[in-house]
């Protein structure tokens, strides 16, 4: 769950927008890898003293009262299942030339099917969801090891440029940018301490997988950004909208954007699956903790939150419908509801 929540579709884009920086794009992966580490520790420890079900809101309240573990629950909430919305449409978007699917409604129809197939999934409990997620992580690590341990055979320290635009700024602004950049890559670390009343010994087992996690994800997003920048010119890179695909293009020729395309769709189902997971244990430790409803912390045989996991994935596909229509469709699907 950890690795599935921060590894997204950030490891196939990062590099080109680091490229622009040279060395210093490594240099902000080593800062901010380290940050993310720190992180991971400090919620390892929290995790260990306070193992319950919600994540930070239950830290909160234990350092600053009620007030302040309800705004930082209810806002964490929202944006883990508001911000699934884009991993629903980027997993499916990925899939859409291997498909042939042209058809914007029978996008969105597989955009909820997806959905739903998810949620189903959750509904079975944290063990079943977990087992589907341990799967997808190694489908989607597998080559984001192999492509960069290749990519040192094609490695060449001259691509790494610094460019004319950047030039003129100095190290420690040079290190601040590409820091920014690099730790938007470590963004759901946290999100493993959300399920611990689900989880067997959570005080000793999350904070493990937090930090093993977090450090397997550094090293993994540090050996992808060398491999890709060391095999693209930099002044090539920057300017790519499918980085990894023109490196691995590089190296083997043919057609691989078909085969980059279902591993970018894996990692895509893979994310969304743990935030999903995570979505409804957030809302749950929030109601336990009587700062939702109770009418949120319903559950069913499999011991998974119900209520909520409905009531976000309604919340989605209504999302998605109003990206598709027209500002007249919009208003008359608008007056429906």
């Amino acid at each position: 769950m950890v690795t599935g929540s921060q590894i997204g579709s950030g490891v196939f884009m990062l590099p080109a927008t680091l490229a622009p920086y040279g060395l210093y794009g490594l240099g902000g992966w080593l800062i901010s890898g380290l940050g993310a580490i720190m992180l991971a520790l400090v919620f390892a420890q929290l995790c260990s003293w306070f193992p319950k079900t919600g994540g930070p809101h239950v830290y909160v309240k234990e350092a600053f009262g009620l007030p302040a573990s309800f705004f930082t629950g209810w806002t964490y909430w929202i944006i883990s299942w508001v911000s699934t919305t884009v991993v629903v449409i980027g997993s499916i978007g990925y899939l859409l030339p291997l498909l042939g699917v042209t058809s914007t409604y029978l996008k969105l129809m597989l955009e909820i099917l997806l959905l739903i197939s998810i949620t189903a999934l959750n509904f079975r409990g944290v063990t079943a969801a977990g087992h589907v997620e341990f799967i997808l992580t190694a489908l989607k690590i597998i080559p984001l090891l192999i492509v960069p341990l290749i990519a040192l055979f094609y490695f060449d320290i001259h691509n790494f440029v610094l460019n004319e635009a950047v030039s003129t700024l100095t190290t420690s602004q040079l290190l601040s940018r590409v820091t920014l950049l690099t730790l938007w890559g470590f963004i759901g670390l946290e999100s493993a301490t959300t399920p611990a009343d689900a989880v067997e010994n959570p005080s000793v087992t999350i904070p493990k997988a937090v930090v093993i996690g977090t450090i397997s994800v550094a090293v993994l997003y540090l050996m992808n950004s060398i491999g890709i920048m060391g095999v693209i010119p930099g002044n090539e890179l920057m300017h790519s909208i499918a980085p990894y695909a023109a490196a691995v293009r590089f190296m083997f020729g043919g057609s691989w954007h078909i085969l980059l395309s279902l591993i970018a769709s894996i990692i895509c189902i893979g994310t969304l699956n743990a935030w999903v997971m995570a979505s409804g244990q957030i809302a749950l430790g929030l109601a336990q903790d009587k700062l939702l409803p109770r009418y949120f912390g319903l559950k069913n045989k499999f011991d998974a939150p119900t209520t909520v996991d409905r009531k976000e994935r309604v919340q989605i596909p209504d999302e998605a419908c109003r990206n598709l229509l027209s500002h007249r469709e919009a208003f008359y699907y608008n007056c429906f509801l």
